[in-house]
This record gives C-alpha cells, sequence and structure tokens, in this order.
C-alpha cells in the first residue's frame, strides 16, 4: 500500500448555516471580533485588511440569512457594537471550535 505524500492532513472547518443556507465561517466570527474590539467597521476592515464595503457585505448577508442583527450602527458617528446575538454567535462558534480541537487531539 502506497503511502500518502509529505504534507497530507485531514482538516475540519466549522461552518455556520440556517435550514440549509451557509451564514459564514471563521471569516465571519474574525469580522465579527474585529468590530467588538474596535467599535467600527471602518477600523475593523482596515484591521483585517478589507474594504468597509466588504465588511459590510459579508455582515449584511449573514443578518439576511439568520433573520437576526448581529452589529447595531450608529450613524453619523461611525460606531458599531455587536448585538446580544452577534455576540452570542461568536461564543457558540469558538465553543464548538474548541470541543472540535480537542475531539481531533484525543
Amino acid at each position: 500500500m502506497a503511502s500518502l505524500p509529505e504534507g497530507v492532513k485531514v482538516e475540519v472547518r466549522l461552518f455556520i448555516s440556517k435550514e440549509g443556507f451557509l451564514v459564514g465561517g471563521e471569516g465571519l466570527i474574525e469580522i465579527l471580533e474585529a468590530v467588538k474590539e474596535h467599535g467600527s467597521l471602518l477600523l475593523a476592515a482596515k484591521s483585517m485588511g478589507m474594504t468597509y464595503k466588504k465588511v459590510w457585505s459579508r455582515i449584511t448577508e449573514a443578518e439576511r440569512i439568520l433573520g437576526v442583527r448581529l452589529v447595531e450602527r450608529q450613524r453619523g458617528r461611525g460606531a458599531s457594537r455587536l448585538t446580544r446575538a452577534g455576540l452570542e454567535l461568536i461564543r457558540l462558534y469558538r465553543e464548538a471550535e474548541s470541543r472540535l480541537k480537542l475531539c481531533l487531539t484525543a
């Protein structure tokens, strides 16, 4: 039996979905965490090397699919903060990620 080439590994990726529709994964969670840290969509985008439009688009698409606001925006001030749903999504994702990593290292 032939062995696999060096560097081959099995990976598992975690995704968020609702009723069969893909909401996002690590990228969406990182965006939400950046908004939480910086308190601004623009500063979150800059910290991630993304455009404001891309960050805005990812959040609004996730909100559309989920049917719930993840980020509250204050017009004119540029301030943004996560809603309870946004914070809960991060918590659930990171908890699932931790449990999955434990399974893979066991």
